[in-house]
């Protein structure tokens, strides 16, 4: 989150050459339809699939004994609020968004190994971006062997700025410039010891570096994150397996002050699969507890206890459309003021209708991040004093996408979001996206 107070006058924009020539053209084709494959409203908005390019089909090039699947992405943006600032900061402008997808995948039987690489362009009509490019790069792998065990392992390493979500996934941090490397690392194990039970592993862990020393109060630090669990599975239906897990991690922020530092214990029940002909699930329900580092003279901290529920529900409405509904409750780490967290809890429903080269979706989403300890802030009459905070965030987003030929396509989306809080964090942004996808 900006802070306005520290840097009103860093908020002058900042005029410059218009959008190329190849851009325009780009733009001019995607208009007598609206858009390709509409993503999350995190990708179109708060730019939280870093590095996602829409695929078009399963096909590629063959290369030997790869199967090559290049992209590239163009795309237009306007934004009305980019800060995602109060109204009498509101700032509006163009962006301009370039993206190439190398993907190399290796097929062995019934396991892949795949590399994917995604450089990406940005620039603004207004806005002085310092660094343009941003990388990403993803490795992984899935297995299966005859003796019962099933393997999914990955890397990814993310080099961004804009891509808020991959640093605060529970949308506190909306906006920054600050550049940032992070590295991720997952394994996935089960083995089925029987037809059906089995027993899972899993782990994982994050590491987040920013390259430059935070502007303000607010601006979110470095941190190094842990994570591992097991669990036990069992077969409840020919398609879909329940999982009871217990998760262990650890969280170690790397800013000024040391109770945001925590470990956590997690006891969860999960269902994956196809649970009926028509209903399917990828979610878990289970209880969290957090201890934070707290030591004498720090703020009056209370552990995190409560429900988690990650994941969601799908339900085919028919052939060619289906609704789904996904569900988060979880704490995260916060830098406003001395809390140490937040709670975020809120559900998306989203509908999707594919009618044959046509794709359409409307999508609703409400959620609210609850915050332990009040929050100072100079406030518009220019006296500090303490508030409660909750942000209630609503957001409504629609699109459409047409598939012109097999490596062709087009698309359009509009978001709205609001988020009702106490200033100087709230805010009311429009953004309207028309894109190019060439490629597989």
């Amino acid at each position: 989150m900006l802070d306005f107070r520290a840097n009103e006058g860093s908020i002058a924009m900042k005029e410059h050459l218009p959008i190329s020539i190849l851009l325009f053209f780009c733009v001019v084709l995607a208009l007598p339809v609206s858009a390709q494959e509409v993503q999350s409203y995190e990708a179109a908005g708060q730019e939280g699939q870093a590095g996602d390019v829409p695929v078009n089909g399963d096909e590629g090039i063959a290369l030997g004994p790869f199967i090559f699947s290049p992209a590239l992405e163009l795309t237009w943006q306007y934004r009305d609020n980019i800060y995602f600032a109060p109204p009498e900061f509101e700032e509006e402008d163009e962006v301009y968004l370039a993206r190439a997808r190398l993907r190399f995948e290796l097929p062995v039987y019934d396991s892949y190994i795949r590399f994917t690489y995604t450089p990406q362009w940005r620039d603004y009509a207004k806005y002085p971006w310092r660094d343009k490019w941003a990388h990403f790069a993803d490795v992984s792998g899935a297995f299966e062997f005859a003796s019962g065990w099933k393997v999914s392992t990955g890397y990814k390493f993310l080099s961004g700025a804009m891509e808020t979500r991959e640093v605060d996934p529970g949308g506190e941090y909306m906006w920054g410039e600050r550049e940032w490397d992070k590295h991720y690392f997952q394994l996935q194990a089960d083995y089925w010891f029987s037809a059906t039970d089995g027993l899972s592993l899993e782990g994982d862990l994050a590491d987040l570096t920013f390259e430059d020393p935070p502007v303000s109060d607010y601006a979110f630090h470095d941190y190094s994150q842990y994570a591992g669990g097991i669990g036990w599975l069992h077969q409840i239906s020919p398609t879909a397996v329940m999982d009871i897990k217990y998760r262990h991690g650890e969280y170690d922020a790397e800013d000024p002050v040391g109770y945001r530092d925590n470990t956590s214990d997690e006891l969860d029940l999960g269902f994956r699969g196809q649970l009926t002909e028509l209903l399917s699930s990828e979610v878990s329900f289970g209880w969290r507890e957090s201890e934070y580092d707290v030591r004498p003279g720090d703020p009056e901290i209370e552990n995190y206890s409560s429900l988690v529920v990650r994941g969601g529900l799908g339900y085919e409405l028919s052939e060619s459309s289906n609704l789904r509904l996904d569900m988060i409750r979880t704490d995260y780490s916060s830098t406003v003021g001395e809390n140490a967290y937040y709670t975020a809890t809120g559900a998306s429903l989203i509908y999707t209708l594919h009618l044959s080269r046509l794709t359409g979706q409307l999508r609703a989403r409400y959620q609210e991040n609850d915050y332990d300890l009040p929050v100072e802030v100079l406030d518009e009459d220019g006296v500090r004093r303490y508030h409660e905070r909750l942000d209630e965030i609503l957001t409504f987003g629609l699109g459409l996408s047409i598939r012109i030929t097999d490596l062709l396509s087009v698309r359009g989306s509009y978001l709205y979001e609001d988020r009702e809080t106490m200033w100087p964090f709230y805010y009311e942004t429009n953004i309207f996206v028309l894109g190019l996808v060439v490629g597989y």
